[in-house]
């Protein structure tokens, strides 16, 4: 956009209306509709420049991987692992004060590969036995709205909710230290991940 204007000892000088349109914040998602565990990537333009994504919620579920700060034009780029939200469900971004939502349409994942058949001290003896990296797991039940953990340490032996687990299951684990683990690489506190 490109103006000119006149100071007080100029006369005659003429400006030609100009419109500024400043574009609506938005996003877009790389897929309307994914399976469990699936990532989806989210584009976010139109947002307040160099301001934090305080929100990343689908189905009510926060689903931030980390911090994201939007660039000088107001734009970012992220994503997220798909929870266990079947249905159609309201993906919710937060950032500075404008909020904006879009949809999309979560599979069922099928059977075998959300089969909960191990037991968690199994899925996770490599992270236990790396001295003891792992602190705790949480995951939450569809079937019946309700959260479940495990940890590996003997007091919480008895007080354990989490029995089985597999492939398919989106849960968050907790450790103290970088590792690799089955695809992916857990960081130092809280991870959301798929298991293999």
């Amino acid at each position: 956009m490109t103006f000119t204007a006149a100071d007080a000892s100029t006369f005659g000088n003429t400006a030609t209306a100009q419109t500024l349109s400043v574009p609506k914040p938005k996003i877009t998602l790389s897929s309307s509709e994914a399976n469990i565990g699936d990532v989806v990537d989210v584009e976010a333009t139109g947002f307040p420049p160099s301001s934090g994504l305080s929100t990343l919620t689908i189905g009510g579920a926060d689903v931030r991987s980390g911090v994201v700060t939007t660039n000088t034009q107001g734009s970012l780029s992220t994503s997220f692992i798909v929870p266990g939200v079947t249905g159609s469900n309201i993906v919710t971004v937060i950032i500075g004060s404008e909020t904006v939502s879009t949809s999309i349409s979560v599979l069922a994942a099928s059977g075998t590969a959300a089969a909960a058949t191990t037991a968690p001290a199994e899925i996770f003896a490599d992270v236990i036995a790396n001295d003891d990296n792992l602190v705790r797991v949480w995951r939450f039940s569809n079937a019946t709205q309700t959260w479940e953990f495990y940890d590996p340490r003997p007091a919480f032996e008895q007080a354990n909710t989490l029995e089985k687990s597999g492939a398919g299951d989106i849960v968050w684990v907790n450790v103290t230290s970088e590792q690799a683990f089955q695809s992916t690489t857990l960081f130092p506190g809280w991870n959301l991940i798929s298991l293999d």
